[in-house]
């Protein structure tokens, strides 16, 4: 997802500061406080997920985050967004956790796709989804599987148009053109801020999206949005920067100004009679896996954590087909799938909530044994086998400057 810049060094090595609230704490997927599951395979570490409440108000915050150039950032990230998200006002929270950590790694960056629930009455609650990246959410009603998907996050990715269009808006506004909306705004102070950080001896330019160069100079590589820089004694002297696939982020100082920390928003509001089920998910199975794909998946399972697990399985069959290794899985992948049920029945819980992975590691984790003891003994209808095709992304626009 990303290629690390030579002109920026972390040189911040301060320790994230934690967001601290006595009346926040973090829920295990054993407690049995929330209905949800998780499922993942690690292959580089950089993956993160987070469940927290607030007591008050039993508002509850579900988060993945997928991180790139290292770990650190996201770890922290998933830390400290929840909180603040459980504090509000969204936008702000995600700036603020952005000129927190930026400074402190400025060579890592990562994804955030949160949603906040809040139970208004035993018969309406309010989902707030927030992201940014490509680690997509879906929404599925669950009283009708057969619906298409209720909702579905727009990627903010270089194969997503309207994000290209963003990009050269925000370049438009950097050269003084006339655009003050609240993203453009934003945007400015974003860039002043980062620039305050960069090194005395380079200048940032402006950023190109084109495809990424290999060790030999060739332009082979997937479309990225690619920062440029020019030493200040020799301005005509283009330097290649950090390149990133996705086109808003937490974090990356040391990539394009592109990379903004501003998220799309989505609010539902749901009434009882509801069974709706949520599903966020790094790239690593929306790779693979196509959403419509997961809707049908996730359908087929009462308890979210067994729907977590299959979709993990898709993921993996999905990945040997096009690896052969005995770990075909190309990248990280998180699956967190949570339902809010309102006025319908209680479903059995799992009898082991806990987070299940394809490579067993001294946390608890579910053996194969296990699973299989629990499916026999589970009354929930499996989803058929028929395979996906992976979601091809849309055509961007050919290479150009921003």
């Amino acid at each position: 997802m990303r290629r690390p810049s030579d002109v920026l060094k972390n040189v911040g090595g301060v320790a994230p500061v934690a967001v601290e609230d006595e009346d926040e704490e973090s829920l295990d997927t054993r407690s049995g406080e929330a209905s949800y599951g998780v499922a993942r395979h690690l292959t580089k570490g950089e993956d993160m997920f987070k469940v927290s409440k607030k007591k008050k108000n039993k508002s509850v915050v579900y988060g993945v985050f997928d991180g790139h150039g290292g770990s650190r950032l996201a770890k922290a990230l998933s830390e400290q967004l929840p909180q603040r998200l459980l504090r509000g006002p969204t936008v702000d929270a995600f700036f603020d956790v952005d000129a927190e950590l930026g400074p402190q790694h400025e060579n890592e960056g990562s994804t955030a796709t949160c949603a906040v629930v809040e139970r208004e009455s035993p018969s309406r609650a309010t989902v707030e989804v927030s992201w940014v990246g490509d680690s997509r959410a879906i929404a599925v009603e669950m009283l009708d599987p057969a619906r298409p998907l209720c909702f579905e996050t727009a990627l903010h990715h270089v194969s997503n148009a309207a994000e290209i269009d963003r990009l050269e808006r925000q370049w438009g506004a950097r050269d003084g053109a006339d655009d003050d909306d609240d993203l453009m705004k934003r945007s400015r102070d974003y860039e002043r801020r980062v620039a305050a950080c960069q090194p005395a001896a380079f200048v940032r330019q402006k950023s190109i999206v084109a495809r990424r160069r290999d060790a030999t100079g060739a332009a082979t590589g997937p479309l990225v949005v690619q920062a440029l820089w020019a030493p200040t004694d020799d301005p005509g002297n283009l330097i290649r920067g950090a390149s990133t696939c996705v086109t808003r982020a937490i974090g990356d100082w040391d990539s394009s100004r592109g990379l903004i920390p501003y998220p799309d928003v989505a609010t539902h509001a749901v009434e009882a009679p509801a069974w709706r089920r949520y599903v966020l998910a790094t790239d690593g199975l929306w790779d693979v896996v196509a959403p419509d794909k997961a809707r049908k998946v996730v359908a087929s399972y009462a308890d979210p954590q067994r729907a977590a697990q299959a979709l993990l399985r898709r993921a993996r069959k999905r990945y040997a087909r096009i690896n052969a290794a005995a770990d075909p899985f190309a990248d990280d992948t998180t699956v967190l799938v949570f339902d809010v049920k309102l006025g319908t029945p209680d479903f059995v819980k799992p009898k082991r909530a806990a987070i299940f992975s394809c490579i067993p590691s001294k946390h608890s984790q579910t053996t194969l044994d296990q699973l299989l003891d629990y499916s026999s003994s589970s009354s929930s209808r499996r989803s058929s086998a028929d395979s996906s095709s992976p979601r091809e992304p849309g055509k961007p626009k050919p290479p150009t400057s921003l």
